[in-house]
């Protein structure tokens, strides 16, 4: 038997969700207060230009702060700080 409504019913209530909490919200947020499956959230919110956080934070920078001396390796350079 086919669900004609289902998707629009998905569709509201994950627009719901997101516009209760301004789109400060995640995927897996929204999968839990819904009970939609993440993968359909995630279409669901990129159909409709829903703008909501990655479920992953942005990986670190590997730069590491060095110190000038350290850099140059210059006996002059100690006195630049």
């Amino acid at each position: 038997m086919r669900r004609p409504y289902r998707k629009l019913a998905q569709r509201f209530l994950v627009r719901r969700y997101v516009k209760s909490v301004n789109g400060n919200c995640t995927y897996r947020e929204i999968e839990q207060a819904t009970g939609i499956h993440r993968e359909t959230v995630r279409k669901i919110c990129h159909a409709n230009s829903y703008a909501v956080e990655h479920d992953n934070p942005a990986p670190r920078s590997r730069v590491v702060p060095v110190d000038s001396f350290i850099a140059m390796r210059m006996p002059f350079a100690r006195n630049m700080y």
